[in-house]
């Protein structure tokens, strides 16, 4: 399904981890990994039964996709 799909794209970016939350994407870090990320999930139709939670390693400024 598409949350396997998103969670394939994250593998390898030891940057963020991906973790679940509810009824919105949530993208902290780099502005521009954010806006790759962002354009994927709208791309992708992001709704809000995909609900995931990016968490940095390191404290970061951030994005909400709600």
């Amino acid at each position: 399904g598409g949350k396997g799909q998103l969670q394939g794209l994250f593998v390898g970016y030891k940057h963020f981890q991906l973790v679940h939350h509810s009824k919105k994407i949530t993208l902290i870090g780099d502005a521009n990994k954010i806006l790759q990320y962002k354009n994927y999930f709208q791309a992708n139709g992001a709704r809000s039964d995909i609900d995931f939670y990016l968490q940095p390693t390191l404290n970061q400024k951030g994005v909400v996709i709600k």
